[in-house]
Order: C-alpha cells, then structure tokens, then sequence
C-alpha cells in the first residue's frame, strides 16, 4: 500500500422520530509513504431497501491526490518522507522519536540487589512455614487424643529434662533424686498442694479424689517407691533401670495429664 492507514475515528449522528434516520461520519487518518500522484479508490456501501425489497450498491467517485515532496528526507531517498516531524496527527496520533537519546544509567540491576532476594525469598519461606503450621495444627485439631497426649507429653519431658541429662552421664544417685525431686514438683503444682505437706501419701489421695483409675494410682506408687529406695541402694544394671524408670514416670505423668482436668 502507498498509504499508512490509521484507525478511522466513527461518529453516529441518528434521529429517532418515529423513521429512524441520520448519518454515519468516518474519518480515516492516512500518511502517504512517498511523493507522487495517488489515486485513492472508491468507497463502495450496500444496503437492503425494504421498498424494492432488494439489496442496492452504491460507490463514490475515485479520489486523486498529488503528494509533494516533504522537507526532510530519510537517507536521500527523495520518494520517502520522515515521520520524526509529523508532531500531531488527527487528535490523538504521535510519532515516536528516533534520535538525540540521552539516556542515563539510574544504578546497578534490582535483580542483583541482595534486599531484592530477601524481598522476594523471605514472603515465600514465611508462606511456607504458615502453610506446614496451619496443616500441622488441623490434623492435631482434628484429634483431639493426639493433641491431649502430645500436650502431656511435653509437660512429662520439661519435668525430667535434668534427669535425663544425669542418666545420660551414668550418675545413679543424682538421676534418682532429681527425678523423684521433679515428681513431687509435678505433685505440687498439678494438685495444689503446698511444699510443707507434699507425700506420697497426700498426693495419692488428691488423685483418688479427681477419680483417676486406681491402676493408674497403683503403678504412681510402684515407681515413686522404687525410685526412694534405688536412690540409696543403687543397681547394678544401673543404665538399664534408670532408662526403664524414667519411661515409667514419663508415663505416669502423661496418663495423669490425660486424667486430670
């Protein structure tokens, strides 16, 4: 084509009185691509006619233009005008500008930006961990046996936690007194009951009292005894029994944690 053709602009101007009637005005912005005769073809429109109940074709005359030559010339090509001084075309149509670029570096690339990547990774690690939480949390609201046991389970393990480290260093006498010392703090502060009338005995009845199972009162008793006596009669198979002692207890604190309420 010897024309570059924008999109046209279309402006409806109808009548509504009963007969609908009016016109259609289209404007075409073109920019002819060199000097010279142009002729620009006619315009053809058809329409139905509801009176001869036939379709009628009609068609304009041909346009002719003759394109002189612009003032700035790309290249030397005398047949090619520029568009970099065509400032305004039509109302809403500007060239691009093609030359005296100053462009200015602003500083080193955001991707190699070490707060681009803190930015960026930190959000999707912090997703991650909520997400693994919040599934986590679900599955132990979901089960509430599981949650009561784990619950239970961490008060048992924060009791003993010194005890484990004296049993792990093989020292019976320590481990012993420490975990009867850490039962009897249990007592304490699951039942209420002050220092100065803390027993064996005192305990058990505020367990019968909250109707704990009296098997589960029966093996408190069996290993809290075991427990006073090995501390001043130490065994042979020493790492064994204070392993085997200290998951008993363990025990016992988790079932008393699951009982009590």
């Amino acid at each position: 084509s010897s024309f570059d053709q924008y999109e046209p602009k279309t402006v409806d101007k109808i009548k509504r009185n009963g007969t609908i009637s009016g016109k259609k005005i289209i404007d075409y912005l073109i920019v002819p691509r060199a000097a010279g005769k142009k002729i620009i073809p006619p315009v053809k429109f058809s329409y139905f006619n509801p009176q001869t109940k036939s379709y009628v074709s009609l068609h304009s005359n041909s346009f002719i233009l003759n394109v002189t030559q612009g003032q700035n010339i790309v290249g030397g090509n005398s047949s090619v005008v520029t568009k970099e001084n065509v400032k305004l075309l039509g109302n809403n149509i500007r060239y691009i500008k093609t030359s005296n670029f100053d462009f200015q570096k602003r500083g080193d690339i955001v991707l190699f930006q070490p707060l681009f990547w803190a930015a960026t990774v930190f959000p999707l690690l912090l997703l991650g961990g909520l997400i693994t939480w919040k599934k986590r949390n679900d599955k132990l609201s979901g089960n509430l046996q599981l949650l009561h046991y784990q619950k239970a389970e961490k008060v048992a393990r924060n009791r003993f936690k010194t005890a484990k480290i004296l049993m792990e260093s093989k020292n019976q006498k320590e481990f012993y007194s420490e975990i009867s010392l850490a039962l009897f703090g249990y007592f304490e502060d699951k039942l209420r009951i002050p220092k100065s009338e803390i027993s064996l005995d005192k305990a058990v009845g505020e367990l019968q009292k909250r109707d704990v199972s009296e098997e589960l009162i029966s093996n408190l008793k069996e290993n809290a005894e075991k427990c006073e006596y090995f501390r001043f009669a130490p065994r042979a198979d020493g790492l064994a029994a204070m392993n085997e002692m200290y998951h008993n207890l363990t025990k016992v604190i988790i079932e008393l944690e699951k009982s009590i309420r």
